[in-house]
């Protein structure tokens, strides 16, 4: 049980510093990843190749 906890601990940590990235985000119960951020970062150069 401790371990399951610990594990839960760890992941919260990681899903907050996604969302704080916006990479993801909550929906309901479920993780969605968040597209937006590569959109800004890649959206210049996918102009310039096409």
């Amino acid at each position: 049980m401790n371990k399951f906890i610990g594990a839960l601990k760890i992941w919260c940590k990681i899903f907050s510093k996604l969302h704080s990235m916006e990479l993801v985000s909550l929906r309901g119960n479920q993780v969605a990843i968040s597209c937006e951020l590569y959109r800004l970062y890649f959206g210049r150069a996918m102009m310039v190749n096409e």
